[in-house]
């Protein structure tokens, strides 16, 4: 799991991710994605950090080739279709498939009751 770590270096405070990010920028401004990312996670590594870098994007583009630049090479949008997208939900510890529910809702109770009835007869038998 991924968590937050707060640093403070040359007397300005600031997540290390992006003390690393603006490290990785200032050393090679030039860098394409892939160096910049293993750039930044390796000033993370340096200073001991776990946290890992991560891309991600809107729109499809040439990650290995493309330099990472804040003023040059954006694109227009290419999707079809413009929003987000609403997947169904699903809640933590859930299957998803509320007929499967039932069905062992269903198979539990028969064993609840085969269960009690060779109780009662081991007891009374």
């Amino acid at each position: 799991s991924q968590t937050s770590a707060d640093t403070i270096e040359k007397y300005q405070a600031g997540g290390a991710m992006t003390q690393s990010f603006i490290s990785a920028y200032r050393q090679n401004p030039m860098s394409t994605y892939p160096e910049f990312m293993a750039a930044i996670h390796r000033r993370l590594k340096q200073r001991g950090f776990k946290q890992r870098p991560q891309l991600t994007s809107s729109q499809a583009f040439d990650v290995k080739n493309t330099v990472f630049s804040f003023t040059e090479g954006f694109q227009p949008n290419k999707n079809q279709v413009i929003g987000r997208i609403h997947r169904k939900k699903i809640r933590p510890g859930s299957t998803g498939d509320r007929r499967q529910s039932g069905v062992n809702d269903l198979l539990f109770g028969g064993l609840m009751v085969g269960g009690a009835l060779a109780f009662a007869d081991a007891l009374f038998g």
